[in-house]
């Protein structure tokens, strides 16, 4: 049984090669508890973005086919993390071809998260830096300037 446990998992995880970080897209939060084990580093990784790159840098690597603002979510590099979390917990799940109903599968994803992340080069760490960022600040333009507050 523990054989046959271990060939699963093993053959899931290679799947991972098949996920490549430009597909993946921050669209704010869902589930992501399975990718917490990669938070710390995360918050770390982006902490150091945003020492490398200025708010004007990185506001103008954004599409401009949309409207940014640099508010709470943005400058909160925990709610950056929650949304590449999001982002790549529903890759993984894509990609192992489960629903959001089978979270008795967390620990599938959390290896599948886990054995991607660590394969991620510093410059891929960027790309999905940067697109979460893009996510919060679209949001905190949402948020500040359209949404009608009734």
């Amino acid at each position: 049984m523990y054989l046959k446990a271990t060939s699963l998992i093993f053959n899931q995880l290679q799947k991972t090669k098949n996920m490549k970080v430009q597909d993946i897209t921050a669209n704010g939060i869902s589930y992501h508890s399975p990718a917490k084990h990669v938070e710390s580093v995360l918050i770390t990784l982006i902490s150091a973005y945003k020492m490398r790159f200025t708010e004007n840098e990185i506001l103008s690597s954004f599409p401009q086919d949309s409207n940014y603002h640099i508010g709470r979510r943005f400058s909160d590099n925990s709610a950056v993390a929650t949304r590449i979390l999001s982002a790549l917990v529903t890759a993984s799940m894509l990609e192992l071809k489960l629903t959001k109903h089978d979270h008795d599968s967390d620990l599938l994803i959390e290896m599948h998260t886990l054995a991607f992340t660590n394969s991620l080069s510093a410059s891929e760490w960027d790309v999905l830096i940067n697109d979460g960022l893009r996510c919060c600040a679209d949001a905190d333009h949402w948020y500040t300037f359209e949404k009608e507050w009734d």
